[in-house]
């Protein structure tokens, strides 16, 4: 008797039956197998979005969202928040900054209540990237246009970090504007842009 075995492709393959969750469960699961696609930075990475950090040979990594979220304010003020900034931390500092269940200043929604909803292709493992995350990010995405609006308090091809200021952790923290890559810090009541990013 014959036992079919199934090849990576088979092992890869999306059922009729599966939800984009479950999808993505599955891809998550091959990820930690022998069929694991080997990802290279640039790649569009397991969620549809950009890799832009790899480890374990390609095999595991960051990858953004293939969607920026706008208008959204850091939120926090008077919150002393992560100051990490390391690769590896953005996970860490959300996890932090989500538990403090933060206010807008100007009424607007914060970039904690939106990571803590946002789901796209049946990924929902999303985080806000540290300053040093960001900084990879932008070498392998940027916008190909500048981002405008006609409200003073927003700047939407600026994108906030989950580092808050060492000099003021209370109240300003990171952002990298994504179409020029200038670097900047500052108050949190400002309305930005985020680009979620996950570990696969």
């Amino acid at each position: 008797m014959v036992v079919y075995q199934k090849s990576c492709l088979d092992k890869i393959q999306r059922q009729s039956w599966m939800t984009d969750n479950e999808y993505a469960q599955l891809l998550t699961r091959i990820q930690n197998t022998g069929c694991a696609i080997q990802f290279k930075e640039g790649d569009t990475g397991l969620a549809g979005g950009t890799v832009f950090y790899v480890t374990d040979g390609g095999t595991h990594g960051m990858e953004t969202s293939p969607t920026i979220l706008s208008n959204l304010e850091w939120g926090c003020e008077h919150v002393f928040a992560a100051t990490s900034s390391s690769i590896g931390s953005g996970l860490t500092n959300t996890a932090y900054v989500v538990r403090e269940n933060c206010k807008s200043a100007r009424g607007g929604e914060t970039i904690w209540s939106a990571i803590s909803k946002f789901q796209v292709n049946g990924f929902s493992d999303w985080y806000i990237p540290s300053r040093k995350e960001l900084t990879e990010v932008y070498k392998y995405v940027n916008l190909k246009t500048e981002l405008h609006s006609d409200n003073i308090y927003e700047y939407p091809s600026y994108m906030w970090s989950s580092t808050a200021s060492k000099k003021a952790p209370a109240e300003i923290s990171h952002a990298i504007n994504l179409w020029n890559g200038n670097k900047t810090e500052t108050t949190r009541d400002f309305r930005l842009s985020i680009i979620p990013v996950r570990n696969f």
